[in-house]
């Protein structure tokens, strides 16, 4: 019996020793054979002369570059093809971030036995896993299974900004100016002196300032003015030494009472001196489009060029919304289209009705889900927004290149920016963001959703000015007139948390205790 269960056992074991020893084989008959196997992590890593660009050797073109000025991991995976500048005329400025175009290459990988991986892109590429060390990402695009062009942005062009050119008096009294360099930020931080000491300084984007309302007192005044860098765009940069103008005295018959001195001691002001007025009565599918000698231009104000292309979720079908060009003439909108109601809910799109179609709205085409913190939309057809709109219950939401719902400001290839909340509905109408004021167009059709930035708007009765930034700007700004002659307009600061006046222009009176403001707005001097 023992003798049975010894040579049973003994079975056993070798039944199991064969079974591994098969398994063996099989795994090595598997691995034996060529495979394919997806890049999902791309590593770019910039070169040290690349991350560090100046100009102050006086050498105002961008280098030349090659394949070898970035380095990828030695992984045998992929590698760097060629290497370009992208987007750009190969001119330098101090501030500014130059784009660089990537060609990558996916690699064959050979291995002891004869038999190899050939690695290949497929699947998205962006931020979250496109790491550049040195740079920024800005897009990536797989070409083919074996090729992957990256756009990677560098640091900003470390430099100095040039002087200003000739700063003056001029007849006014009071108001200084200055020319432009030719290496130029745009900024200035212009200082005022009486007797030696300094007086105010103050920050600005023209090249003339009114420095009047600071000469309180008689004596002898000069100012100083030096190019600077301003916001993280330009942070690279470095400012300018101060030039000095000459002295101009001031008696006691000519002092200033001090109204009309510039809040926080900044008087950014927009730089465009192509000034619009939008008429934004009515219902809104007209815009109005003036001026600011008051004549009709009937241009199309945000110059948008294109429509861009909006999936109805509660229809399943795209349609052009808001965007579309209305290019020049009267600036009415081509029409409208009614979607068929459904669940008691109207659906209009603007844009070229000429084909007369409608679209019949169904049941809900579509639906949310969240991956690694961020908001993703797939549509019944299992395809993910990406790089479009959606219109989601009354709302607009915006998704980039990988399909992420996007949040904050967002501005598109036509330079059109917009708000979107925390939610990523698209915001219209006012908005105060990180404490200052801004407004995105509220009426439906060609400019929703958009923000007023670069212009004079009239909002319902009160005209108001935002800045470059879309900021809502109070106190003085200064627009050429219809002869190209500087004027001054006013807009009234904040006094009260219930202030009616707050943002808008002063017309027909008198600020400040003493400046004439006529019916059109300008200062009357």
């Amino acid at each position: 019996m023992k003798r049975q269960m010894k040579k049973s056992a003994k079975r056993s074991l070798w039944q199991c020793l064969l079974l591994i020893v098969l398994l063996l084989m099989m795994s090595v008959t598997v691995w034996a054979a060529d495979r394919n196997a997806r890049i999902s992590t791309v590593k770019i890593t910039v070169s040290d002369y690349l991350k560090d660009l100046s100009l102050e050797g006086g050498d105002h073109e961008l280098p030349s570059l090659s394949e070898s000025d970035f380095a990828v991991p030695d992984t045998d995976q992929y590698v760097i093809d060629s290497a370009e500048w992208y987007d750009t005329n190969g001119s330098l400025t101090v501030g500014t971030q130059p784009k660089v175009l990537l060609y990558l290459s996916a690699q064959e990988k050979e291995h002891a036995n004869g038999y190899s991986t050939f690695y290949y892109f497929n699947g998205s590429y962006n931020s979250s896993n496109v790491r550049i060390s040195g740079g920024t990402f800005v897009s990536a695009q797989t070409i083919g299974n074996y090729g992957l062009r990256v756009v990677l942005s560098l640091k900003g062009i470390k430099g100095t900004y040039g002087e200003p050119v000739s700063p003056r008096w001029s007849t006014a009294l009071g108001m200084a100016t200055w020319g432009q360099p030719t290496m130029s930020s745009g900024y200035y931080k212009v200082t005022l002196f009486r007797d030696g000491s300094r007086v105010t300084t103050i920050t600005t984007d023209q090249t003339n300032l009114n420095l009047y309302p600071y000469m309180t007192r008689a004596g002898g005044y000069y100012f100083e003015v030096s190019s600077i860098p301003y916001g993280t765009s330009q942070s690279g940069g470095q400012a300018s030494l101060g030039i000095q103008s000459d002295s101009l005295i001031v008696t006691e018959s000519q002092i200033s009472s001090g109204s009309g001195q510039y809040p926080n001691g900044t008087y950014i002001l927009n730089q465009n001196q192509n000034q619009t007025i939008t008429n934004l009565y009515g219902s809104g599918s007209t815009n109005t489009v003036i001026s600011t000698n008051g004549t009709s231009t009937g241009v199309d104000l945000y110059n948008s060029g294109t429509s861009y292309t909006v999936y109805n979720a509660n229809t399943g079908h795209t349609s052009t919304l808001p965007g579309v060009n209305l290019g020049t003439g009267t600036g009415t909108t081509t029409g409208t289209q009614t979607l068929g109601t459904g669940n008691n809910t109207t659906y209009t799109v603007y844009g070229d009705t000429t084909n007369g179609s409608t679209q019949s709205q169904g049941a809900l085409s579509g639906s949310w889900y969240k991956s690694g913190g961020s908001w993703y939309f797939r549509t019944v057809t299992g395809q993910n927004m990406a790089n479009t709109w959606l219109l989601w219950q009354d709302h607009y939401y915006r998704f980039d290149a990988s399909g992420r719902m996007l949040t904050g400001f967002y501005t598109d290839t036509n330079g059109a920016t917009y708000y979107l909340r925390d939610s990523g509905a698209m915001k219209v109408s006012w908005a105060v963001i990180n404490g200052a004021w801004y407004y995105f167009n509220p009426a439906e059709g060609p400019y929703y959703g958009m923000m007023f930035k670069n212009q004079i708007a009239i909002v319902g009765p009160k005209t108001y000015y935002f800045d470059h930034d879309g900021r809502m700007r109070t106190g003085w700004v200064i627009m050429k007139d219809s002869s190209g002659q500087d004027q001054y307009y006013y807009f009234y600061p904040k006094t009260s948390e219930n202030d009616s006046n707050y943002g808008h222009m002063a017309k027909s009176t008198t600020v400040l205790g003493g400046y004439t403001i006529a019916a059109d707005g300008h200062w009357v001097h």
